[in-house]
């Protein structure tokens, strides 16, 4: 058989789900590796909290430096240092009410091959109204790092969760009404899709920071909140947008400066729309004392209505 026509097939990590700590290497049907990771060993800890009829895949891409052969594996391309690449897959079904998830994965040397982690995809699929579907996908790129001065790495820095917000923004103008989903995530990125065509991909891989001496965990949560509706208020000529959150909190936003605000508003130089758990959302209820006055910034799970 000619080179042209061979077929490079591709190893796959697959963790068992009923395994305690196992993984088994396996190809086509048949057993060529297995390993174990020990509650000792150095590894990533990804957990967080998946929303109710919401799935979840995490996929980790594994390079190794000392495997070849096309028998068994994929073979890299020319911009890594790896010879061979193989991943990890693990999949959470839709469950009915939100639950908690947790994955570790190995980092460095395991296995025959000396596997080392290069990369995790992830992907959470909301069915927010069956048939449709919404796609949050991220991509993670790993950082190795430590804090012993002795070692040649760069110096540990703190992951930040991965924590998107989605919720309802509600257009209103002279030409009628319609919804869009609404995502901010930690870094202030925002995105907007229509329902139908909810799907968002990630600008750029982000850096997962892992410090090769500890055990590593990232909170990697996607917090659905679809009763939150944010209206936008846009007049005629699209020079005016008023923006009121759900406890009443509006701001306005103008090219004019001759126009003015609707009484109670609060100004902005540029349109701005803010997560659930912003203060600048939940002005409102932070003025109020009979609601009690918060101290700080609001918490995460601080929604204000």
């Amino acid at each position: 058989m000619s080179a042209s026509l061979k077929i490079k097939h591709m190893l796959f990590i697959i963790l068992l789900a009923g395994a305690s700590g196992g993984l088994c290497l396996r190809y086509a049907d048949r057993t060529v590796d297995a390993i174990y990771i020990s509650p000792d060993d150095v590894k990533l800890t990804l957990r967080g909290e998946i929303p109710a009829q919401t799935a979840l895949q995490i996929t980790a891409e594994y390079g190794s430096a000392s495997c070849s052969g096309e028998e068994l594996l994929r073979e890299a391309g020319p911009d890594n240092d790896y010879r061979s690449t193989s991943t990890l897959s693990r999949t959470f079904r839709v469950e009915e009410t939100a639950h908690t998830y947790q994955v570790d994965l190995p980092l460095d040397d395991f296995g025959k091959c000396a596997w080392h982690l290069q990369s995790i995809t992830t992907q959470f699929s909301w069915q927010f109204a069956p048939p449709r579907m919404m796609l949050v996908n991220a991509q993670f790129d790993i950082e190795r790092c430590t804090n012993d001065s002795q070692i040649n790495l760069p110096p540990c820095r703190p992951n930040d969760p991965f924590r998107p917000v989605i919720y309802t923004l509600r257009h209103e103008s002279d030409a009628g009404s319609w919804d869009e989903l609404i995502t901010i995530d930690p870094s202030g990125a925002l995105a907007l899709k229509p329902a139908e065509t909810a799907r968002w991909l990630p600008a750029q891989p982000r850096t997962l920071f892992v410090d090769v001496d500890q055990k590593t965990a990232v909170n990697l949560t996607l917090v659905l909140k679809p009763e939150y509706v944010v209206r936008l208020i846009e007049n005629a000529h699209g020079n005016e947008n008023t923006v009121i959150y759900p406890d009443g909190t509006t701001w306005f936003y103008a090219t004019s400066l001759n126009t003015s605000p609707p009484a109670g508003a609060h100004t902005g130089d540029q349109m701005t729309l803010y997560s659930p758990y912003r203060n600048e959302a939940c002005l409102n209820t932070l003025q109020q004392p009979a609601k009690g006055v918060q101290k700080g910034p609001l918490r995460e799970n601080d929604y204000c209505r």
